[in-house]
């Protein structure tokens, strides 16, 4: 890919040997044009126009057709296109090579922002932030981070691949490959390798924290406005996962049936919560020991009063019981005495 790119650019930095005023010209080591302006390489800051103030190109053709101000220029190329963009720093081949009047961009590395043509942009990394045409105030960290980015604004990418493919605006991508398939969406914030991995569209609105997260689990495929932090771990996982909040085990709350519910939790690892079945949650007892006592009391004073019931029922069998037998033996005692017959021939 890099080969194929820069036999690409070759042919543009080539056709300045044939503009009219271009040829070559070498300036030795210390040369200064005045006010402000150094430079040293073949052709570097020498297009014959206006060549600002407060320059420095150091490179072949380095700020070639400049005429704006405070730019630096290092490496062959480096801001060779620029014109009126002012503030702009460029350190490695072809960086922000066609940046024409862009200002207050930062490029490092090889072709880094080179066809950028807007403001404000950081890019550290070979082809980082490479195609650029009209977004601002972007910050691309990382090989090929925010390569394909076009139009999109305020997006953070650091890291290999982070956001490559991305075309949106405000993303924030941070680790490898984090959000390296997501394309329109916007809106975004990844933190971890390969976090977000799985959005591969317009997925907008999310919040993915930890490594692998968002990375293959279900329900993933169009999340929108989806919060998930280190959703690949699963219960089936050894050791098992666990999930420390702080600031929640502090705060006792009532449950009242309308403002606060339990919190619910299916077996992948969705949160929910249940306003119908209050009775069905676990309670923390250091944070909630008065409320776990006062369930604890009430429930022995039901089981006292269930217990005193019961015997009551049963002395009132036990003597129900007891009538039955007199009532059965007075019986016995009223029934006629059996007459034999006996049939004389």
């Amino acid at each position: 890919m890099k080969n194929r790119i820069l036999v690409a650019i070759l042919p543009v930095l080539a056709c300045f040997a044939f503009l009219p005023g271009a040829q070559a010209q070498v300036c030795q080591d210390g040369c200064d044009a005045g006010l402000f302006n150094a430079f040293q390489g073949t052709d570097a800051l020498k297009s014959g126009a206006s060549i600002g103030v407060g320059n420095a190109a150091f490179g072949w053709r380095a700020l070639f057709f400049n005429d704006g101000n405070f730019n630096t220029g290092i490496g062959g190329g480096a801001l060779a296109l620029t014109t009126s963009g002012a503030n702009n720093t460029a350190v490695g081949a072809a960086a922000l090579l066609l940046n024409v009047a862009g200002s207050n961009n930062t490029a490092v590395g090889t072709d880094a922002l080179v066809n950028s043509t807007a403001d404000a942009n950081t890019a550290m990394g070979s082809f980082s932030f490479f195609n650029n045409l009209g977004g601002i105030e972007n910050v691309a960290v990382g090989f090929n981070a925010l390569n394909a980015n076009v139009g999109g604004s305020f997006s953070v990418a650091v890291g290999f691949n982070a956001l490559v493919l991305a075309t949106g605006a405000q993303n924030t991508a941070v680790g490898d490959n984090a959000l390296a398939l997501l394309t329109t969406g916007g809106l975004n914030t990844a933190i971890g390798d390969l976090a977000g991995f799985s959005y591969s569209g317009g997925e907008s609105g999310n919040i993915v924290i930890g490594a692998l997260s968002a990375n293959g689990s279900v329900g993933v495929a169009g999340d929108n406005n989806t919060i998930r932090i280190g959703d690949n771990l699963l219960p089936t996982d050894i050791p098992t996962p666990q999930c420390f909040i702080g600031g929640i085990a502090a705060n006792s709350q009532t449950w009242n049936g309308v403002t606060v519910c339990q919190v619910t939790v299916n077996f992948f690892g969705h949160l929910g919560f249940d306003c119908v079945n209050p009775e069905n949650r676990q309670i923390v007892p250091a944070a909630h020991q008065p409320m776990l006592n006062d369930k604890v009391e009430k429930l022995q004073a039901s089981n006292a009063k269930l217990r005193a019931t019961v015997t009551r029922q049963q002395r009132q069998i036990d003597e129900l019981t007891a009538d039955l037998q007199r009532v059965s033996a007075q019986l016995e005692v009223r029934k006629p005495a059996t007459k034999v017959v006996v049939n004389k021939p």
